[in-house]
């Protein structure tokens, strides 16, 4: 078995997180390449090639391109981790809606094709904030009293209600491997910021999630089409209420630093899986 750990042409080795991923794969017997997904010899692969898109932070910049290439990986036999469909599914925050739509506690979204007039989402939604549909690492965020049209959001975008704990009390990120819960972080807008993202200098902190907000991500795990070998659910506590932000089922950041032997647990949950597939 050959792993390829997926990244991108600003970061074409990934983050010291996933270079100490990629080691302990080799380490482990399962020689490991972080490649970016621009360069990925498609032609070269095989049923016994895994992929990891783990750090394709770039695929919103041409989004058409990237499922191009997702279907490419397809013909190529090659496993696609979390899989082909579930990857489509998760490109796009229309999955919020359709949480939403299951009962989930989604922050309530709305969503925008681009030629809505501003003014009147003001007055439906004030100081709302609007997020592309196909966005990363917090790029084209912005508040709705920040912007004056909506040309910036060629994909469409979700306009939803300004969350206000989230300045004070972060969002917490729950990391699942195998299914499992593996460990937690906070991660904390800076000062005078809303964005609880790394380009906008969020603090990060390790923490043990309480009971409650276990039970919401293992809610949303259990309502997903598929089970996740790596799932990232953000929540945020809010007026008695726990809300998703976010379920990442792509390219998160895993933040294996922050939580004990979760490198090694990764890799254990990926080698009994596959391997043991490949044994059958």
């Amino acid at each position: 078995m050959r792993i390829f750990i997926l990244s991108c042409l600003a970061y074409t080795k990934g983050n010291e997180d996933l270079q100490n991923l990629s080691r302990a794969f080799s380490d482990g017997g399962a020689p490991c390449e972080i490649v970016p997904w621009q360069n990925l010899d498609v032609g070269s692969l095989d049923e016994d090639s895994l992929i990891l898109p783990l750090a394709t932070w770039d695929y919103s910049l041409d989004a058409a391109k990237f499922l191009s290439f997702l279907s490419e990986l397809e013909k190529s036999g090659a496993k696609i981790i979390n899989g082909a469909e579930i990857v489509r599914w998760n490109l796009s925050k229309k999955y919020l809606l359709k949480l939403e739509a299951l009962g989930l506690p989604a922050i309530p979204s709305t969503l925008l094709n681009g030629d809505e007039n501003i003014e009147e989402l003001r007055r439906i939604c004030p100081g709302g904030v609007i997020k592309p549909l196909i966005g990363q690492s917090g790029n084209g965020v912005a508040k709705i009293d920040e912007i004056s049209n909506l040309s910036e959001y060629k994909n469409g975008a979700l306009l939803q209600p300004f969350i206000e704990e989230i300045v004070v009390s972060g969002e917490i990120c729950l990391i699942f491997l195998g299914g499992v819960f593996s460990h937690a972080v906070r991660r904390s807008p800076a000062s005078e910021d809303y964005r609880a993202n790394s380009n906008f200098g969020v603090k990060i902190s390790s923490v043990e999630p309480p009971v409650a907000f276990l039970n919401v991500a293992r809610d949303v795990l259990a309502r997903l089409a598929i089970n996740p070998v790596y799932a990232r659910i953000d929540l945020i506590g809010a007026k008695n209420k726990i809300l998703i932000n976010e379920v990442e089922l792509i390219e998160p950041s895993l933040y294996f630093s922050y939580g004990k032997n979760s490198t090694e647990k990764f890799v254990k949950v990926i080698l009994d899986k596959f391997v043991a597939e490949k044994k059958i």
